[in-house]
């Protein structure tokens, strides 16, 4: 008999210290002076400037908002902690696989 899956029901919080922490290292970071043609020496310094403005302007409010709308849980699987979301699916027939 296969061994049954437990899971319990966990919130995800986007908040907190770390969130900090990673808005002040992007907001600390720094650029290089020029930019320089293709990937091979590195990421493009306007490449990297734009995805920090992404960053910046990021509304972790939205996204958390978004998130609680689904359901979260935990399962221990062979010791290992699993985040997973669990949402049956809208069309009520079978995959063409099964």
């Amino acid at each position: 008999m296969a061994d049954v899956l437990t899971t319990r029901e966990v919130r995800v919080s986007l908040g907190g210290e770390a969130l900090d922490d990673l808005r002040e290292r992007l907001r600390r970071t720094r650029l290089a002076a020029a930019d320089v043609d293709g990937w091979e020496r590195g990421a493009p310094r306007s490449w990297l400037a734009a995805l920090l403005a992404d960053w910046e302007s990021f509304d972790t409010a939205a996204f958390q908002a978004r998130l609680d709308r689904l359901p979260h849980q935990e399962a221990d699987v062979g010791g290992q902690l699993i985040h997973l979301v669990h949402v049956p699916g809208r069309v009520p027939t079978r995959c063409r696989c099964c």
